[in-house]
């Protein structure tokens, strides 16, 4: 389900449609890690990871957007605090992933943990 919102959010062109999206998206991937977790699914040596990851990846790309609309008008100071929680919820869910799923791989071969750090990393 979290796929396929992050689906219709790249389609999407408004861009606070696009926004409830993905912070619809993110909800789904955590809540995905209230159920048990899963190492046959496709998506790796867990499911637990990969939505933390998918939880990085879409607060990272929040915050850009925020980020972006703060810069383009400074006075409004709501797109800086969005801006800074969607960071602090990306750095968070990461924080996870380094506590948890440290040694946790994706189907490539590739570790969450560093997928999850360069998708923060490409947020700066």
């Amino acid at each position: 389900m979290g796929d396929t919102l992050l689906k219709q959010a790249s389609l999407e062109t408004g861009p606070v449609t696009r926004e409830n999206l993905m912070n619809q998206a993110a909800d789904k991937f955590n809540d995905a890690r209230k159920g048990k977790d899963s190492a046959n699914t496709g998506e790796g040596s867990s499911l637990h990871a990969v939505a933390l990851l998918r939880v990085v990846q879409i607060e990272s790309a929040l915050r850009n957007a925020y980020k972006e609309r703060s810069d383009r008008q400074p006075e409004v100071i709501s797109n800086m605090q969005a801006a800074k929680a969607h960071d602090e919820a990306a750095k968070q869910a990461l924080g996870k992933i380094e506590r948890l799923h440290s040694t946790e791989t994706l189907p490539n071969g590739r570790k969450v943990v560093d997928e999850a750090k360069a998708a923060l990393q490409r947020s700066r």
